[in-house]
């Protein structure tokens, strides 16, 4: 049973989060709405990805507000990717590095569920970890965005100075290659929307929209 002191603690923390679950859900919100309505610059990504996948306008925005330069920490494949979970996903308060996109828990806290490669589908995350300068465990991320015509990947790149869409085929051939081994294979995670089966529903709709647009 638990004591009065416990008891006080328990209600604070059950009141803490009942005030901010009202708070995450209009913060959300907003987001969902400011998202669609952000004014871009020229557009790394293609014209048609931008339709088929309006959740990537609020990280595009968010990187060209940040300088449209890939910068470690504050403008980084991490950053882009945390801000495509804000978009599409739930909210997320805090900037989530490589080793937590790689985390199944923490993704699933997000609204997205591992899966593996041969189901990789648009809107997916890639995500791998190896180990880089100074011996210390890195990582790098990118999402798989549907171009119109195939499959891509989206991701801010220290190698490429920003923002780089290339095809999805590139984009493994470089995890594969550089990722550490651990267990029974190399780092390298897939992730897709726990609501994809809803999610699908709008995804078809927008590429109908795309195809007729540009046809």
């Amino acid at each position: 049973m638990a004591t009065k002191p416990n008891r006080k603690k328990i209600i604070k923390v059950v009141f803490f989060l009942t005030a901010l679950a009202p708070l995450a859900v209009f913060s959300h919100i907003v987001v969902l709405h400011h998202f669609k309505t952000l004014p871009l610059k020229p557009s790394p990504a293609p014209k048609t990805a931008l339709i088929i996948h309006p959740e990537l306008i609020y990280p595009i925005h968010q990187y060209q507000k940040l300088g449209s330069r890939y910068k470690w920490g504050t403008n980084d494949c991490s950053t882009f990717v945390t801000d495509y979970l804000r978009a599409s996903g739930k909210p997320t308060f805090k900037r989530l590095v490589t080793a937590d996109l790689y985390d199944s828990r923490t993704m699933r806290m997000q609204g997205f569920a591992e899966t593996s490669e041969e189901k990789l589908r648009p809107g997916d995350i890639i995500v791998f970890r190896y180990t880089g300068r100074y011996n210390t465990m890195q990582g790098h991320v990118g999402i798989v965005i549907d171009s119109g015509r195939d499959n891509q990947v989206i991701h801010n790149s220290l190698t490429h100075r920003g923002l780089k869409v290339e095809s999805v085929s590139s984009f493994l051939n470089v995890a594969h290659r550089v990722a550490d081994r651990r267990g029974d294979g190399k780092m390298v995670k897939f992730f897709t929307r726990s609501d994809y089966a809803v999610w699908e529903i709008g995804y078809k709709h927008r590429k109908s929209k795309a195809t007729a647009t540009n046809s």
